[in-house]
């Protein structure tokens, strides 16, 4: 119906309809290769409402993840707090105002004027917006399993995109300002030193594909474009890489091994224990003689079971293995 009689004369009117759908819920429906971008709203949404340690009359999400860690570990792991706490730091919690993060943060990428100590504006968004936008209790068991064995693919996903962030050649996507290529040289793009002239990451003709192939786009392309809140690609480059080099995903990659191997640890020591016994068998069988282990329902020949173990390696009496039956294919 956008076709429709008036519209036909008002291209503008028509283009602002279509623009303002929102098509997230559409995206959800492709099959793109980096779908694993939809990690991204699902680890925001996560942590919403979380807060580091006991909180009373706390509930929510955050409250039924440790309920399930302490079930699924068998009641093994005895500090869920430890790993939901190291989820809220890598992660970002919108619940309060942070005015005390040692280290930029998840959330730093996707969100504006919550922190007072490190620069944050609305880079990121998933193509997958609307995947996770809401998380029920009931599948915490399921949203917990994710948060264990997700951080690290998510963040080789966000160093694949610095990569490539960093190897923008704005003279190939045919940005004006850099055509001369004596200060944003080509693999060097958002470096401090050899900065992108661009007026800012939006003007930036090859930000917004390179995006798009890891499965993000720009979350307020209008509040970054903004004179007064005006970001560069230089800022989004150094943002991304303190976030990467946080001690906070460093913290929940020890925090995620620590309740794999608390949890592992007695199959571990039970398969270790098996090896064990069955090495001690082995050796037990060739030092002692074989009768003494009541092993003759397969001897054909009186005396073989009554060799022992050491005579079979001595050379003087190799013609001896003739008599041990069972010995021979």
């Amino acid at each position: 119906r956008f076709f429709r009689t008036r519209d036909r004369q008002r291209p503008w009117a028509l283009r602002s309809k279509i623009i303002g759908i929102n098509f997230g819920s559409v995206f959800c429906l492709l099959q793109n290769r980096q779908k694993r971008a939809r990690t991204l709203r699902f680890a925001l949404s996560l942590v919403a409402d979380g807060h580091k340690g006991n909180i009373v009359g706390r509930k929510g999400v955050q409250n039924a993840l440790e309920d399930s860690t302490k079930e699924l570990s068998i009641s093994l792991w005895d500090e869920p707090g430890n790993l939901t706490g190291a989820l809220v730091d890598a992660y970002g919690s919108d619940s309060v105002k942070h005015s005390t993060c040692s280290h930029p943060h998840l959330r730093h990428l996707a969100s504006n004027d919550f922190c007072n100590k490190h620069p944050c504006a609305p880079y990121l968004s998933s193509l997958y917006a609307d995947c996770y936008k809401y998380i029920a209790n009931k599948n915490a068991k399921l949203y917990f399993y994710w948060a264990v064995y997700l951080p690290w693919d998510f963040w080789t996903l966000l160093n694949n995109l610095y990569t490539a962030f960093c190897s923008i050649a704005c003279q190939d996507w045919g940005c004006n300002s850099c055509m001369r290529a004596d200060k944003c040289k080509k693999g060097k793009h958002g470096d401090e030193k050899s900065r992108c002239q661009c007026e800012s990451i939006v003007t930036c003709n090859g930000v917004s594909p390179t995006l798009y192939q890891y499965g993000f786009i720009f979350n307020n392309a209008v509040e970054l474009n903004r004179s007064k809140y005006q970001k560069t690609c230089n800022d989004f480059c150094k943002i991304l890489s303190k976030v990467l080099k946080s001690d906070y995903f460093a913290k929940l990659f020890n925090a995620c091994d620590e309740f794999l191997w608390i949890i592992r640890q007695p199959f571990i020591w039970l398969n270790v224990a098996l090896w064990l016994l069955s090495l001690l068998y082995l050796i037990h069988i060739m030092v002692i003689r074989l009768d003494l282990l009541h092993i003759k329902s397969h001897l054909h020949s009186p005396s073989s079971h009554r060799i022992a173990a050491q005579s079979l390696l001595a050379a003087g009496r190799v013609n001896k293995l003739n008599r041990v039956f069972y010995l021979q294919p």
